[in-house]
């Protein structure tokens, strides 16, 4: 079992989605992620995808 990492802020750019789901193995692995630990699927408007721990982050909008 990891220590709870302290979470950080990841700005969503604009036109973005963001899923969260349940990690697969090799993603759960390569993370290091306890069981249960979802991860964020970040998908920028360009086709970018950025998948990070959900327990790691804060997500935050830019300002309107």
């Amino acid at each position: 079992m990891r220590q709870t990492p302290q979470r950080r802020q990841v700005e969503v750019p604009p036109g973005a989605t963001v899923i969260a789901r349940m990690p697969n193995g090799k993603e759960r692995r390569a993370m290091q992620l306890d069981e249960g630990v979802p991860v964020l699927e970040i998908r920028a408007a360009k086709g970018d995808v950025e998948i990070l721990p959900g327990d790691e982050v804060e997500l935050t909008r830019p300002p309107a």
